[in-house]
């Protein structure tokens, strides 16, 4: 990095920290697999959503389920209110 700062002509006085992570390759089905079997009492909902493989912004997809849920419950509640279904 030295050599790049002083061929750029860049102050080489500079702190730096390396990081290193492995890159492990992730078998998708396998994580889904332990979130659907894992129970909310161990993990939140909000958590599974977190580390689900299909959820690129988990903030939206939360606001997502919420809003559906939402529905789900109001379209319950309206089949009750109208049992015969004709009115």
């Amino acid at each position: 990095m030295r050599a790049i700062l002083k061929y750029l002509g860049r102050p080489q006085d500079v702190n730096l920290e390396q990081i290193w992570t492995r890159n492990k390759p992730k078998n998708d089905l396998e994580i889904v697999q332990m979130i659907a079997q894992t129970s909310n009492t161990v993990l939140s909902d909000e958590t599974k959503t977190k580390v689900h493989p299909l959820s690129d912004d988990w903030s939206t997809e939360r606001e997502r389920i919420a809003k559906e849920q939402e529905i789900a419950s109001q379209n319950m509640f309206d089949d009750f209110s109208n049992p015969g279904g004709t009115e």
